[in-house]
């Protein structure tokens, strides 16, 4: 455990200490293991020194460099604001020492941070320039996860004729590997981004396909995200009462698994069922459940649809101060976002406030 505190110690002694790790990488490795079994015990500031000295140290070999990447991304919530930090250092360290495959890790990892905190301009930039190195190298597993992540990126901000591009050169790639597994996240996403065209017959192709694969291999978490966005069909077709199984179905997944962020999503696709039933007791509830969550989380387009759908119920139960102060919130995130899909539930809504109020 002393390896634990080498990130407070002076300048000089971490010189040295890293000398000793080139010339000696079994104690490295000693080191990557000391740090991973207690890295959840030790202070943020602690950590993130010890796991930079550990990226400094180490010579470029694709061993010390995958154990540090690995390290590094087993703790992304311990790093916290830290860890786009952290991955730039490994990503120079990477440029430094040849070790190819780690910029190409860094740039795309960097970009699905970005991603997470809805930056989607700096996720796609960072994306491209991992696409680029996978390019070069003809690394054909970083392709399909570059592919793959800029295709959400531009599926997040509504852009979906480029979403689907690179959602298909990404399945093209698992189809020429001959490996199915990771097509399912893959198709799930097409399926997602249909449903936004209201093409619901392709939508629901893409995500049965997802369904058979994840099935396959056991995949609950995938699986969830289908029976979630399948339901969401079934709402957009009018029939809440098939999209109420499935959303409970997916929940139910999630709760296996300990999601969150997705028992959310859950509950707010539940509470959107129930308002289309027009029991809207029970809709405020869910939505109740789901807003702390997504707010602690910072999932501000999800946030913005619950507090439209608020807004709604609040017209409906002539609350006219709360629903205005909902529908103004959702429209300054939504806006916030470029979130199309939103905006076109706020602006009917503010309208029928506004009918109800008299305006």
């Amino acid at each position: 455990k002393k390896w634990l505190l080498l990130g407070f110690q002076p300048k000089f002694m971490r010189q040295i200490i890293s000398s000793y790790f080139l010339l000696c990488p079994l104690a490295l490795i000693l080191s990557l293991n000391a740090i991973a079994s207690t890295a959840e015990e030790l202070p943020q500031n602690m950590l993130v020194d010890s796991i930079l000295l550990v990226i400094e140290s180490s010579s470029g070999d694709s061993l010390t460099m995958e154990e540090a990447y690995t390290l590094i991304r087993k703790n992304r919530r311990e790093l916290g604001q830290y860890y786009i930090k952290v991955l730039r250092a490994y990503g120079l360290r990477a440029s430094e020492t040849g070790y190819r495959k780690g910029i190409m890790q860094a740039n795309d990892r960097i970009g699905l941070q970005y991603r997470y905190d809805e930056m989607y301009d700096s996720a796609i930039f960072y994306h491209k320039l991992s696409l680029e190195m996978a390019l070069e190298c003809n690394d054909s597993v970083q392709l399909y996860y570059t592919f793959n992540n800029l295709g959400q990126a531009y599926r997040k901000q509504d852009i979906n004729v480029l979403a689907i591009g690179y959602f298909h050169k990404a399945l093209a790639i698992t189809e020429a590997l001959g490996d199915s597994k990771p097509s399912s996240y893959t198709l799930n996403s097409l399926g997602a981004t249909y449903v936004v065209q209201k093409d619901y017959d392709l939508a629901m192709y893409y995500f049965q396909q997802s369904v058979n694969i994840a099935e396959a291999n056991n995949d609950i978490k995938t699986l969830a995200y289908n029976f979630g966005a399948m339901g969401e069909v079934f709402l957009e077709l009018g029939n809440p009462d098939s999209a109420m199984y499935y959303f409970k179905t997916a929940k139910e997944l999630k709760l296996q698994t300990k999601n969150k962020k997705g028992i959310a999503v859950s509950d707010h696709l539940i509470a959107q069922a129930y308002f289309e039933m027009e029991n809207y007791t029970e809709a405020e509830k869910y939505f109740n459940l789901s807003i702390p969550i997504h707010r602690s989380e910072h999932n501000d387009r999800y946030l913005a649809m619950c507090y439209a759908y608020m807004g709604m119920i609040k017209t409906q139960q002539n609350s006219s101060d709360s629903a205005l102060y909902y529908l103004n919130e959702a429209e300054r995130i939504a806006l916030s976002k470029h979130s199309f899909e939103t905006l076109n539930v706020i602006y009917p809504a503010m309208f029928e406030l506004n009918r109800k109020m008299g305006n």
